[in-house]
């Protein structure tokens, strides 16, 4: 039993230094892991409120690109070459020397 107690007395002398160290490490690792923690939930809220205020602006775009449209302000093209969304004014389609029937489609698209 003398053994014992020696070599156990031994291994805490030992051991029991690096622990304290091994737990003050990790004490401290995760009080800064609670501050990235934060700092990401105060980013995902920045994006959360930019994201609602790119959907509100382009709700707004929307609405007004409508309202020209319903005034005849702004021409939707019938036919948009390559696919893409082209928006010609009343005096563009005249500058473009389009046709009736064309100005009458792209006032009628959509």
């Amino acid at each position: 039993m003398g053994m014992k107690k020696v070599v156990i007395a031994a291994m805490q002398e030992y051991l029991l230094p690096e622990l304290d160290d091994l737990k003050s490490g990790q004490s401290a690792l995760r009080s800064e892991l609670v501050h990235v923690n934060k700092r990401l939930d105060d980013v995902n809220l920045h994006l959360v409120d930019q994201s609602r205020r790119i959907d509100a602006v382009r709700e707004e775009l929307n609405q007004n690109i409508a309202a020209m449209i319903r005034r005849g302000g702004i021409v939707a093209s019938a036919q948009p070459p390559s696919g893409a969304a082209y928006f010609y004014t009343y005096s563009a389609c005249r500058a473009y020397n389009f046709s009736r029937a064309r100005m009458h489609a792209c006032m009628h698209a959509g």
